[in-house]
Formats: C-alpha cells, structure tokens, sequence
C-alpha cells in the first residue's frame, strides 16, 4: 500500500512540473520574461509553505491526498482566474503560489511518514514524467487546453483512490464522489468547449479594462480580429484580421503585433517610376547591391518578414533560411500559403536554432540577416538572455561572411533605453573587430534610419511621447546597420551610397565613415574610438562587451529596477519565513543540531536553485526557448537528483562538492564550447543532457542526506520544517541568481552557488564534531 502512496507522489510530482512549465509559458506571454521566471520563484514558495504547514497535519494519507487534489483544482481555477482577470502582481503569485501548495502538503507528509530516500525517488520520477507529458501535450493542446485537462485529471484520479480507499466510510466517499463529479464535469465541459470552439482563449477573456501594457494584442478592441493562435514551447503566435484589409493579417509574437501576410507582393514607390528609376525591391530594410545574386542566410525567416525581398535579390535556390517557431513554418507552408502571397515558395526553411545550424554549415554568406532578433518583442523591450548578439556569435557569423559579405541588422529603439540597447550591440561589434585585427572598425559600419510613413522625407522625432518612456515614432521608427568584414571604402562605398541615394532615398543615412557623420550616432563611434564612453555612463550605460557569459542585450544600463523589486520581495519572505522555519527546527529539540541542520538546508537551497536558474538561462542557447529549456533542464534535473538521493547514505557530502565544482563549470561553458568545435547538434545536445544529469545527480544526494542526518539526531518530527526552509531559500535564490547572472555573469554566480555547498558540506563536518563531543561527554569515565 505504501507503493501506492508512492505513486501519487509520481502522479503529484507530474502535474507540478507540468503546471510550472504552463504557468511559465503563459506568465511570459501575459508580462514578460523577468515576471515568469518568477513563477519559479512563487512555485517553490508554493512547496515551503506546503512543508511548513505539513507539520501540524495529522490527517491520514487518503484524506490528506482527496483534500489536497480539491484544494489544488479550486486554486488553479483561482491563479487562471486572476491571471486573465487581475494583472496584479503579489495576487499573482499568492495564486501561483497556493497551487503548488496543495500537492506539497502531501508529499511533505509522506516525506515525513516514509523512507525519504525512497519517497525522493517517486517525486523526481514523476518530474520526469512530467516532462514526457508536457512536450506531448504541446502537440495537440494550447496552454488553455492543457490547464483545463489537468483540471480534469486531478479530481479524476482522487475519486478512483478515494472509491477504493479502505480509509472512507460509504457516506464519506458519496460525499467525496458528489464532489469530485462536479469538478471533472465541470472541467469537462470547459475543455471541450475550450478545444472545439477556442473559446477560452485567454485573448477572448483577457481583462481589457485592467492595468496593463497597451502593445499587447490583448487590449484590441474587438475580440472577433482574432483568426487563429498557435501555441508551443517556443512562443505563441496569434494572428488578427487587419482593421483596414480583412486580406492582411497581423502576426503577433508572445502578444506583441511584429510582422504581418497578406497576398500581395510589395508595390513599387511612385516617386520612383517618376525618376526612372528601375529596382527590384522596395523594402527599406535590405541594403543590397554590393554582390550579384549574393548567397543570403536569414536568421528567423519570420512570417512574411524579408523573404520577398530577399527572393527579388537572388534566386530561392542561394537562400539558406532558419526559424525558431514552428508554427511559423506551419503558418507559411501550409495554413495561410496562399494567404501570405506564396512568401516561402522555393524556400525551405530549417526549423531550429540558427546560431548551431549555421555553425555547421562549411560555407560563407554575401549576407546575413538579424533582422529585429531578440528575446524580447525588440530592443527597447527588456528581456531575458539574447545568444544572437554576443561577442562569441558575432565572431561566428563573421567567419560564415564571404570578404564582401555583411552581416544586415534592423533595430526599433522605441526608447532611450533601447537607443542605448543599439549603442551596447555596436560596441561589442566594434570590439569583436578589433580583437579580429581589423586596423580601424568605424570603417566598417554603414547606419540609416526611417520612419515608416507614406511620406517620402519623413521627419525623424526622437522625442519623448507626453506621459511615457517612448518615443514619439515609437511604434514607426527604425535603424538598419550593417556591418561588414571588409572596410566599406572604394567601388563597396560607392555601392552602398547609390543603393541609399536612389533606391532607398525615403531613409537618412546617419553614420559612414568620412561621409556622413550625423548625431549621437557619430559621436558614439568617435567615443569608441578614443577608447572613452564615460558619456554614456553617467546616464547608466553599461558598457561591457555582450558575451555569453553575461548575454542580456536589451538591459542597457546598470540599473535592472523589474529585477530588483522582485530581488526585494522575495528577499523580505525569506527571511520572515526562514526565520519561522529555523524557531520551528529547533523549538524543543537538540538547538546546535537544529540550528546547523537549518543552516545547512538553507544553503543547499540557495546552491541548488542558483545552478538550475544558471542552467536555465545557459541551455536557452542550446534548447532554443526559454518554455523548452524550462522542461528538459528542469526535468533532467530533477530525475537525476532523485537518483543521486538514492545514494545519499552512500556518498560522502565532501566528495560530491568536490566533484560538483568542474562539473558544474563544464555543464555552464559546454554552450560556449560547442561554438567552436564542430560537433552535430543532436550530439551537443546529449552532451548537455548528460551534464545536467551529473550535476543533478552530485546535488541530489545533499537534501534527503540532510533529511536522514536529522532522522538520526531523532529530529524526524522536524523534517517538514527543513523541508520548508530548503524551499524557501530556493524560492529566494531563483531570483538572485537571475539578478546575479545579469550583473556579474553566469561564472561568478556558479561560483557563489559551489560557495553554499561547500559552507553546506562545512556544516555536516561542523555537525559531526558536535555530535562525536555529545557522545563523548556521554561515556563512563574508564576503570584504573
């Protein structure tokens, strides 16, 4: 019977992975990437306050587990709710946080009631299942789907083990059954409603009335503009019938409006027919000219994006394409094909990540194109990490240019910080010249800019819009650079000149060495070069190289405000709460040994939750997107150190920190490193895999050893307590490793988190001593 108990810990230990990826995903989608890395933070929250409560439950197993699936289902309907609802905040994360309550309550106490080696084992099995069932579920379901199932199958499996549980009489379990019937029913029927109809597509109930970012699609005015949305771990993807062209449709990435398909190809401009002139393409963005039919690699071939222009410049057949997003390749080559205007015919593009793909291609490029690629919705929108503009990746795509070839970049600033966003990715550009030995950088870079607009010489306002961070032409306003491998002098410069004079002459040229020197623009490169940015710096620019140690493009200045608050609050619950835990661990009991037992717990809290949140951001560079790193980093993770749990009584603490120091540099440099080994991406993958997996393992083996120490200190009774202040400090650190990572880089954060093991593994040594004196103080003086 105790097997079955088990095996609700498994089930238990699966919905609670799946349910942190969804909420994730979703979270990212609503706010942004800082709020749902959060949801990590409020998901171990979740698991304290469950462990802490744990102590005081004297309910038997079946009870407490019909109970918790209750409580669990009525608080998810509560997070959906306020998530859709209630954009705020701390409601938010008390929602969040109380639905990974429930199912913590019960695994705290079976934890405390069993084996705890043997229970941690179920539990990061079930994380593994839960992985396998998160990645399938994304292939038929949307994020609504999927919660809505699980609303479903939690009731479902309580009333089977409530029906066959010996625990309830027959009145209990009608009363159970009435209960639980009503819940699957009515999940039920959402579910269904939900997957035939679409019609609690969070875009459709969304609270359009509340507090939030006017750029996201949610705030539309008419519900009926929305056509079709796609879901996956990688984005969502919604698509709206255009306000003016019921034939164009807007494409909007993670709720940003970014790009668009209609089923017509681009018109020529009247002013130039009234010249004479006789281009191919009209698209302000695609500097071209300098090479006939040039081989072009597309970074993100996107919806209806460059791929036109880019057909105009050179046949299909010299286009070598990547997208992230599958449903975009399903968008353009099969549901709207006709409807984007044949966009992708001749193309085929490679779904996956462009920094591997390329890497392994044995072949150079006339152009390569980043065409607005960040993380974020663009530059002046503050995101997680961004491996396409670091020193490293530019390096990379410098080796894949052909000596005319250039990489082509198109920016919308849309606020100061994104204007300084543009001036950090230029300085990592220039910088990457210059250790390539390049004599003079400047020389290699052209910049225009435009305003979108009818008008053929538009005026260009960069100021301030009334009451907002924007600019004026925020949503209009747009900057292409490109930055070659050889110096644009000579037939190139005259190239570039013609192409920005006659054929693009609605833009103004702003930056080319000795030509044109315009604005701030000019004054950044003469800053450059004199090795001098402290102008910058005193608004706050951050002015060090992109790397991919520390790859965050968009945060621009020293100050991280959306970070630091959340620094702050999580910071105040741990330590009101952490303080509540240790008077729990050591109220009435051994006070040393208490106190050092919490202490350690604490630590390994910390160390554990700052390499997960380090490898998190780490693999998104490997794994594609941070929802799909969020499931195989995690899960892995997770599995692993439920198997290194097993061997907790077997491996002494000091020997895993030993071991866990290289392994877990090696598992934070392995992304860097296959940059510059030719290795398959499927075998870089494993390789991180197995990386992940050993660093699971090495940590696994530290928290049920804590658990079993106590056990022999006869401090069982107190394992709820340090189970909760484990997770508490884990809720904490989820955070500060995110801050930590973003001002000092991922190497000395990994540092700080080997620190908490070995100050852990100290403790344990410190613990030994302790107990060896007590026992020592204990025996009878010997016999002359």
């Amino acid at each position: 019977m105790n097997y079955l108990r088990f095996l609700l810990v498994t089930f238990l230990a699966a919905v609670f992975l799946l349910l942190e990826t969804v909420l994730f995903h979703v979270v990212d989608y609503l706010f942004d990437y800082f709020y749902a890395t959060a949801v990590i933070s409020y998901a171990v929250l979740g698991i304290g306050l469950g462990a802490f409560i744990a102590t005081w439950i004297k309910f038997k197993d079946d009870k407490l587990y019909l109970l918790c699936s209750i409580g669990m289902t009525v608080a998810l309907y509560g997070a959906a709710f306020v998530l859709v609802r209630y954009q705020f905040m701390p409601l938010i994360a008390a929602s969040i946080s109380l639905v990974f309550f429930f199912p913590v309550l019960f695994i705290a106490v079976v934890f405390r009631r069993h084996s705890a080696d043997k229970v941690y084992l179920f539990d990061m099995a079930g994380a593994g299942l839960g992985v396998i069932i998160t990645v399938v579920l994304y292939e038929f379901l949307k994020s609504e789907g999927i919660v809505l199932l699980v609303l479903c199958v939690v009731p479902l499996v309580a009333l089977v083990r409530t029906l066959i549980s010996p625990t309830f009489g027959r009145r209990g379990k009608i009363v159970a059954a009435f209960v639980l019937l009503s819940l699957i029913a009515l999940s039920g029927t959402l579910f269904i409603n939900q997957v035939v109809n679409d019609s609690l597509n969070v875009v459709r109930i969304f609270n359009r009335e509340g507090p939030y970012d006017m750029g996201k699609v949610f705030n539309m005015k008419k519900v009926e503009r929305l056509k079709k949305s796609y879901d996956n771990l990688v984005g969502r993807i919604d698509l709206l019938v255009s306000y003016k062209d019921p034939r164009t449709l807007a494409v909007c990435y993670n709720g940003y409006g970014n790009d668009h398909i209609n089923p017509r190809v681009h018109k020529e401009y009247s002013h130039y027919k009234k010249r004479g002139i006789e281009n191919r393409i009209t698209d302000k963005r695609v500097l071209w000219g300098v090479v006939d039919k040039p081989k072009i690699f597309i970074v993100g071939s996107a919806a209806r994006g460059i791929t036109q222009t880019a057909k105009k410049i050179t046949p299909a057949n010299r286009i070598t394409a990547t997208e992230i997003n599958p449903a975009i390749i399903e968008i353009m080559t099969r549901d709207f094909y006709k409807g984007s205007g044949r966009a992708y015919r001749g193309l085929n593009p490679v779904m996956g990540n462009a920094i591997s793909y390329i890497k392994s291609l044995d072949q150079r490029f006339d152009i390569i194109t980043l065409i607005n690629t960040h993380t974020g919705r663009t530059i002046g929108h503050r995101s997680g990490p961004d491996y396409l503009h670091t020193r490293e990746t530019y390096n990379l795509f410098f080796d894949h240019l052909s000596d005319e070839g250039y990489l082509l970049l198109e920016e919308r600033p849309f606020n100061r910080g994104g204007m300084l966003g543009v001036y950090r990715m230029i300085n990592t550009l220039w910088h990457t010249l210059k250790e390539r030995g390049v004599e003079d950088p400047s020389r290699h870079f052209f910049v225009w800019e435009w305003v979108n607009t009818r008008r053929r010489h538009p005026e260009i306002n960069l100021s301030y819009a009334k009451d907002s961070q924007e600019y004026v032409h925020a949503e209009r306003y747009y900057q292409g650079i490109i930055v070659s491998r050889e110096p644009i002098v000579g037939e190139m410069r005259d190239k570039v000149i013609k192409w920005q004079r006659d054929i693009s002459s609605i833009t103004r040229l702003v930056y080319l060495k000795d030509v044109a020197e315009w604005g701030e623009m000019s004054d950044l490169f003469g800053w450059l070069e004199q090795g001098d940015l402290s102008t910058l710096e005193a608004e706050g620019f951050d002015s060090e190289i992109l790397t991919n140690d520390r790859p965050f493009t968009s945060l621009s200045t020293h100050s991280i405000p959306e970070v630091v608050t959340l620094v702050l609050s999580s910071a105040a619950i741990f330590v009101v709460f952490g303080i509540l835990c240790i008077v729990g661990t050591v109220r009435r009991a051994n006070k040393r040994i208490g106190s050092m037992l919490a202490l350690y717990n604490i630590f390994i809290g910390l160390g554990y939750f700052f390499i997960e949140i380090l490898l998190l951001q780490v693999y998104q560079n490997l794994f594609v997107s941070p929802s799909m790193t969020l499931v195989f980093v995690l899960g892995f993770l997770l599995i692993s150190s439920g198997v290194g749990g097993l061997f907790a009584d077997r491996i002494r603490p000091v020997w895993g920190t030993i071991v866990l120091l290289p392994v877990s540099l090696l598992a934070v440099y392995l992304p860097s490193i296959l940059l510059a080994v030719d290795l398959p991406q499927l075998l870089g993958k494993l390789l991180g895999i197995l990386l992940i997996c050993a660093c699971g393992f090495l940590m696994g083996i530290f928290f049920p050893g804590g658990l079993i120490r106590a056990d022999r200190h006869n401090l069982k009774s107190k394992i709820p307590f340090l189970f909760a202040v484990n997770s508490v400090a884990g809720s904490f650190a989820v955070i500060l490793a995110l801050y930590s990572g973003i001002k000092i880089g991922y190497s000395l954060t990994m540092v700080i988190a080997i620190g908490a093991y070995c100050l852990a593994t100290l403790i344990l040594q410190l613990m030994g001593t302790v107990n060896e004196s007590q026992q020592s103080r204990k025996l009878p003086p010997e016999s002359a």
